[in-house]
């Protein structure tokens, strides 16, 4: 599966072969399997009835329509939907415990963050709009040095699809795999500056 692949590029494919892990990727298997059964007999009931909105498309839905056009195949739909349930649960949850965890060691910098959100919104204000988050510069600045420190995903994997020259002398030859250390990008110090490992969203 996508995330068995995920560890082992990483050297972490170990934590892949455990008897909980197997039985929640069992779990999350079906879970996907009778999604995409139950969008097939929508998406077939809707036809029948000629009022399947092209608008209104959800990412199963185009990739269930890249299937038919022999772009996919079943299994291709299969994976494209766990790494959508990955992608927008566990790192979502990651990022959101690293800030508040992140705040949370550092109580000064967590009441400046407090007294920006008081100011934006006040105590009878209850609905947060989109447009509202602009207005919280020293949120977002927290936000993004966190998740510098402690990325989400902290490696990501690539295959190159053409011989590659980096940089002189650094050649990457067609189909190599190659492991993009985020967590350790974020953290030099000849881009980040001498405090590179430490917190300072100023």
């Amino acid at each position: 599966m996508a995330k068995n692949s995920i560890y082992s590029s990483v050297g972490l494919g170990f934590l892949s072969n455990t008897p909980q892990y197997n039985r929640y990727r069992e779990l999350l298997r079906d879970f996907v399997r009778s999604l995409i059964k139950q969008n097939l007999s929508r998406k077939n009931d809707s036809e029948a009835k000629n009022n399947f909105e092209e608008d209104k498309q959800t990412m199963i839905d185009l990739a269930l329509k890249s299937m038919r056009q022999g772009v996919f195949n079943e299994k291709d739909v299969e994976i494209e939907c766990f790494t959508m349930i990955a992608a927008s649960y566990e790192t979502s949850v990651s990022a959101a415990y690293t800030c508040l965890m992140t705040l949370a060691m550092h109580p000064e910098i967590q009441e400046r963050v407090f007294q920006e959100i008081c100011a934006v919104f006040p105590n009878d204000i209850t609905t947060v709009e989109y447009d509202d988050l602009k207005n919280l510069p020293y949120f977002d600045m927290c936000i993004a040095d966190a998740l510098r420190l402690a990325p989400p995903i902290p490696y990501i994997g690539r295959e190159a699809i053409h011989d590659t020259e980096l940089c002189p002398g650094l050649k990457v030859p067609k189909n190599m795999q190659v492991v993009i250390p985020i967590y350790e990008l974020h953290r030099r110090k000849e881009i980040w500056g001498p405090d590179a490992h430490h917190f300072n969203p100023d």
